[in-house]
């Protein structure tokens, strides 16, 4: 990590701003008007990103609210302070910004005699720049809702509200705290804008991911107030280090894109105050949800008393109670209120396996078991859910898309994270998935005494592993198929994590999985894939037949169709790790942490259709369609592969 370096507080060139700079913070304050212009972080000190990009939103910035005039401005060697500072409403303040050291500035608000008004203190953030995630050991949580207003005509603002300390986490710059020696509130307004809203970005796109741009375009207003008319609101402001898993003490500059994005990945929805995929999506029995805690296993706590965990729960805790259908599924589509069969509705059954797994996940993590023993019923239904799509008896779990083409019409053309392409019927990512959450749930089960569902389980599972090979397996190209349609035809593209999860899962053994793996790795090589961006999915181009007739995301080499994610870049390097080939995995792992230390990572809430940079071409553009979370997913492989880190085991019983 860079040495800090002393304050330096100097005039700006351009007419109007005072500004401090360090390696960490860069700061702007008006030299003419009691507001703060600017404000940027660098929790890592490594680069000037924090000069560039402005984390309030232009024009509002930050300062007292509904500020009309300021009296009087006086400069010291440390800081700015604005004397008389009128209010709309005809109160007074005086408001001073002090520095202090590389890390650290205050802003300190003091009321005059006769105030009616009690002391507040505005920042306005801004979404687009890094759409912030706040951590606080004590929050409002927002009540469970029935039904979300998806539908209304125009956004409501998400209000929520926070104690004291808190942090503020912005992707891709780093973690801000802010604490107080008083008794100080925080409340938090996401504005959504009504310019912004109901756009279409793309043919026959009217729903969810078209309304929620809406706030991604919006602000986000965090309001300081003192509790009474009479007392100072002073704040305290530091630049945190980032924030990630233990390193060995040699690890050297090559860590430095997990350290930089490792937290990245845990990104609060506003509306639940629960681990969603954004922070505008769900946060409900999502399908990434059990990518987001693995990696929460290894994550140190936020604040004192406050980790991840806490967020985990809440999300399982809600998708149980709201997200359950009358199958079993577990689908975050249930909790809108829609009254329609499993099947109909417009969601993934892998959210069912992610939800199990991330259960898994947290009683590992925590010890606690009050969340089963709670939903131990739900959690029963939706493993018999899972078995029960077995028909045939051969272990596979059939689902009900044919599986021979896309066909995104009525929305019956896949069920797992590959949302563009044509997976149906005998679907192995689905089952593998499954495979692992079922796995994780026998362990649960057979904790608790229920010897019954643990031998159903165990049964199941090896019948698949005595079928998948047979099954899947494609002499021709040396690879295994995605799947298998209601024809009985199989749809091999070379996929690269279908492969990966399969030795990982060790339904795959190592004798089999390592010339698999070499074959991929070849062909990613002649086709021009070096790792610097990460692992595509396929290798073999889809027939047109089997993803979106959509150029801006169904081409060859863009999005899902040979575009580069960390998500399989994850699956992809645990299993080299796994089956001892280690330099390829290290090649592929470290070439991407460059990368991820040198460029921008995260895009923010929906950013639009081919814009995202979770995706990108072979040549680094982006090819995304909305900005997904589980980017970050391959940073697990570091840990748990290279470095060997263990996951914890589960302790206790149900």
């Amino acid at each position: 990590m860079q040495k800090q370096s002393e304050n330096k507080m100097k005039v700006n060139t351009a007419p109007g701003d005072l500004q401090f700079q360090s390696p960490f913070v860069a700061l702007g304050l008006h030299r003419h008007r009691a507001q703060i212009t600017y404000l940027g972080l660098e929790s890592g000190g490594r680069s000037r990103r924090h000069l560039d990009n402005n984390l309030l939103m232009p024009g509002p910035g930050g300062g007292i609210p509904d500020t009309e005039s300021v009296r009087e401005i006086v400069e010291s060697a440390d800081g700015i302070l604005y004397r008389g500072v009128r209010t709309g409403s005809g109160e007074e303040y005086d408001l001073s910004c002090r520095t202090s050291d590389a890390r650290s500035f205050t802003l300190e608000v003091v009321p005059q005699a006769g105030n009616i008004r009690p002391a507040g203190l505005e920042l306005v953030l801004d979404p687009v720049t890094g759409s912030p995630s706040i951590w606080s050991a004590t929050a409002e949580l927002p009540d469970y809702p029935a039904q979300p207003g998806r539908k209304q005509e125009m956004l409501p603002p998400l209000v929520n509200h926070y104690g004291l300390p808190l942090l503020i986490h912005f992707p891709d710059y780093g973690f801000l705290r802010v604490e107080t020696s008083g008794a100080v509130s925080c409340s938090e307004t996401w504005e959504a804008s009504r310019d912004r809203q109901g756009l279409a970005l793309g043919l026959n796109n009217r729903g969810h991911h078209t309304v929620q741009q809406a706030y991604h375009h919006g602000r986000i207003r965090l309001l300081f107030s003192a509790p009474d008319n009479s007392v100072p609101l002073k704040l305290s402001f530091t630049c945190e280090p980032e924030h990630y898993p233990a390193l060995p003490a040699d690890s050297g500059p090559q860590w430095d894109g997990l350290r930089r994005c490792w937290h990245n990945a845990f990104t609060r929805d506003r509306r639940y105050l629960t681990m969603g995929d954004n922070p505008l999506l769900s946060g409900v029995s999502h399908l990434a949800l059990h990518f987001k805690s693995e990696m929460g296993l290894f994550t140190p706590e936020i604040l004192p008393g406050v980790t991840v965990h806490d967020t985990f729960r809440r999300a399982l805790d809600l998708s149980f109670a709201t997200a359950q259908g009358p199958s079993g599924e577990l689908n975050w589509c249930f909790s809108e209120g829609a009254n329609r069969d499993s099947y109909e509705v417009e969601g993934f059954v892998d959210t069912t396996a992610s939800t199990l797994t991330a259960l898994h996940h947290h009683i590992c993590a925590t010890g606690d078991w009050s969340l089963f023993k709670k939903h131990k019923a739900g959690v029963e239904r939706a493993v018999e859910f899972l078995l029960g799509l077995e028909k045939e008896g051969n272990g596979m779990l059939q689902l009900p898309y044919h599986g021979r083409f896309f066909d995104g019409a009525d929305h019956r053309r896949t069920r797992n994270w590959w949302d563009n392409v044509a997976f149906g019927h005998w679907d192995a990512c689905f089952m593998l998935l499954c495979h692992h959450a079922l796995i994780r749930m026998e362990d649960l089960f057979e904790a608790a005494g229920s010897e019954a569902i643990t031998a159903k389980i165990a049964a199941w599972r090896q019948r698949f592993k005595d079928s998948f090979h047979e099954v899947f397996w494609q002499p021709g190209t040396g690879c295994y198929a995605g799947w298998v349609d209601d024809s009985g035809r199989a749809h091999d593209y070379a996929f690269t994590f279908i492969t990966a999860m399969a030795v990982n899962e060790e339904i795959v053994p190592v004798e089999t999985g390592r010339p698999v793996l070499q074959n991929l790795l070849d062909r990613m090589q002649a086709l021009g894939y070096d790792g610097t961006y990460g692992v595509p999915g396929n290798l073999i181009p889809f027939e047109p037949a089997d993803t979106i007739d959509w150029d801006v995301l169904g081409r060859w080499g863009v999005y899902e169709n040979g575009g580069l994610c960390g998500m399989a870049a994850g699956h992809f390097l645990q299993a080299l790790y796994k089956v001892g080939m280690r330099a390829e995995a290290d090649r592929i792992f470290f070439a991407m942490l460059e990368t991820f230390e040198r460029e921008p990572t995260h895009s923010g809430p929906f950013p639009g259709y081919g814009k995202s940079i979770d995706w990108r071409t072979r040549e680094g553009v982006g090819c995304g369609y909305n900005y997904l979370a589980d980017n970050y997913y391959f940073l697990i492989a570091g840990v748990v592969g290279h470095l060997g880190q263990k996951l914890p085991r589960l302790s206790g019983g149900g």
